[in-house]
């Protein structure tokens, strides 16, 4: 078995504040019957910023098993042990009451160091220790402060001194935990999907971006393309008329008016012409 510890958790002065965030804190609640095996799974968070080397020891190392026993947590990481409770030949109520855990640890430099040196180097008060008591679904606080059976079958009793009807603070826990661990369930979903919403909108974004841009590209190339074709056109009409007409004009506007002129010239030479053939036919009919 891999229990950690001695028969007892000895008295030791006073320690450090503990640096590791145990989850659960003060009692581990081990279900189903007592005389049956349970598991219990403890996290420990190291929210410092150097490595802490832990140890977790118990009073009953005969009853359980810890796995790991001891090891190291850098710095913002955390840390899962595994408890397995083994219950014995005898199924003692009172015995078991007097279950606890220990949880101990110590800052180190890193995961390199010797950790059994570690520990025998390390001052006493320089140890950060917490405790966890040990609390069996199937049992309760007796009027001795022990812990008693409760009958198979049926549901959680209540004390009967001074109890009244009040609920089991296990249980009572147990709904209260419940319900926070779906609410937090049910938020969590909820954020999910506005994530994914947003995330699905800015992809619709940068593509409406690209698209743009796309756009602006060819709005430019076709700018270009009709700058080029205007400045061709302009130096054809150039060339045209003043090979052809004599005239130097460089628009278009230029080519076409010169083209007119010479046309209206050619009109009224044909017309001349004209003229004086018919003046020589009426002659030689006279």
């Amino acid at each position: 078995m891999d229990g950690a510890g001695s028969d007892s958790v000895k008295p030791s002065p006073p320690s450090q504040p503990q640096v590791l965030v145990i989850n659960p804190k003060n009692a581990l609640l081990f279900k189903g019957p007592s005389s049956q095996p349970a598991t219990v799974n403890i996290n420990l968070t190291n929210p410092a910023t150097k490595w802490v080397a832990f140890k977790v020891k118990t009073t009953a190392p005969k009853r359980y098993c810890v796995r790991p026993n001891g090891g190291f947590i850098k710095a913002g990481d955390n840390v899962n042990v595994s408890i397995v409770y083994q219950p014995g030949e005898v199924n003692d109520a009172q015995e078991r009451a007097r279950h606890k855990f220990l949880v101990q640890a110590i800052f180190v430099e890193n995961d390199a160091v010797q950790l059994e040196q570690a520990w025998k180097e390390v001052p006493k008060d320089r140890v950060m220790e917490s405790k966890i008591r040990c609390v069996f679904e199937d049992s309760e606080l007796g009027d001795g402060g022990g812990l008693v059976e409760k009958p198979h079958g049926q549901g959680l009793p209540h004390t009967s001194a001074g109890a009244g009807n009040s609920p089991d603070l296990d249980q009572s826990m147990q709904h209260i935990v419940q319900a926070a661990t779906e609410k937090t369930s049910s938020v969590s979903g909820q954020l999910d999907l506005e994530l994914r919403r947003m995330a699905e909108d800015y992809r619709r974004a940068q593509d409406e971006i690209a698209n743009l841009r796309d756009e602006n590209r060819r709005l430019r190339e076709d700018s270009i393309r009709m700058k080029k074709t205007i400045s061709s056109i302009g130096s054809g009409g150039k060339a045209a008329v003043s090979t052809g007409f004599g005239a130097s004009s460089g628009s278009p506007q230029d080519f076409v008016a010169a083209l007119k002129t010479d046309l209206t010239k050619v009109t009224t030479i044909v017309a001349l012409v004209l003229a004086v053939l018919v003046g020589m036919i009426f002659s030689k009919l006279l």
